[in-house]
């Protein structure tokens, strides 16, 4: 919109606040075209009321007044020169980088709140005025580019890395650790029945839902044939006690917590070991296919 004052003159021309004018001629205070401009039409406003037209015009005076103006400008300036740094910052990064699309964006987002202080001021900006500290943020920035080249690619490939980590599913993130042991999984049917299924590596920090998704993973077919999803964790700890961990706690409890050290006859070592327990009565669900998801999700391509 673009704001009109004007009001019947004796000489049946147009009075503005900008000075005289004809019929066939009005002065906008804007100045200067976009690229996008259109035609507009032009409407006289409606005469205020009286009790709102000394706000009105003390609204407009404000709006014009030195202070207002040379802050509106300013912002425009600071915005203008954040706009380009980022734009020029954003070609670190390959075409392909979704780092350098989001700096691309945030550098067009930025540039259309410049565009906007610029409608509301009262005259052209100068874009390229240089500020007194020019030297000394040339001097910073000259020192910033002697450091040497490897650890800013190294910065920007951690960055590249954790944007990728915080796409990983829980599962991926734990396939990760650099802290895995191999632990002997059994699966108890009664008091006395023990298959033993075999070895998991992975971290036992981990939460015992993690833990289940391994020994889904490891063991599906053996699994599937007696029980599939319907087992508990179970621990029996050396002074009788005895814990069955629901489903649904499984998020909230650590595997650790469920690790007991046997002497494996197997490999004849001691070795951690889980026992997991079939929920006896309860109806067989058939543990699907996993695929390697993380595979490809953490190269440098």
């Amino acid at each position: 919109m673009l704001p009109l004052l004007r009001s019947p003159s004796r000489g049946g021309g147009v009075s503005h606040r900008f000075g005289e004018v004809g019929p066939d001629h009005i002065k906008l205070d804007r100045i200067w075209l976009f690229e996008d401009v259109e035609h507009l039409n032009v409407h006289r406003v409606a005469k205020k009321p009286f009790y709102s037209d000394p706000l009105f015009q003390f609204e407009r005076m404000f709006h014009d007044s030195w202070i207002a103006q040379h802050s509106i400008s300013f912002i425009a300036l600071m915005l203008d020169k954040l706009s380009q740094n980022i734009s020029n910052f954003s070609k670190a990064f390959d075409e392909e980088s979704e780092t350098g699309a989001w700096f691309v964006d945030q550098g067009v987002s930025i540039g259309e709140t410049r565009d906007w202080f610029m409608k509301a001021s009262r005259k052209p900006i100068d874009f390229d005025y240089q500020f007194h500290i020019k030297d000394n943020l040339i001097a910073i920035l000259s020192f910033l580019y002697s450091i040497p080249k490897g650890i800013v690619l190294d910065m920007i490939s951690s960055f590249e890395r954790y944007r990728k980590l915080s796409r990983l599913t829980p599962y991926q993130r734990w396939e990760l650790s650099n802290t895995k042991e191999d632990i002997v999984i059994n699966l108890e049917y009664g008091m006395e029945e023990i298959d033993r299924l075999g070895v998991i590596h992975m971290d036992i920090d981990a939460p015992c839902d993690i833990c289940r998704q391994y020994i889904e993973r490891t063991f599906r077919k053996v699994l599937n044939e007696h029980c599939g999803k319907s087992f508990k964790f179970y621990i029996r700890k050396e002074r009788g006690e005895e814990e069955m961990l629901e489903v649904e706690q499984e998020e909230l409890k650590w595997s650790k917590d469920f690790i007991t050290t046997k002497f494996d006859e197997t490999l004849q070592k001691d070795l951690p070991t889980i026992t997991i327990v079939v929920i006896a009565g309860e109806d067989k669900v058939l543990i699907e296919e996993a695929y390697d998801e993380l595979e490809g999700l953490l190269s440098d391509d």
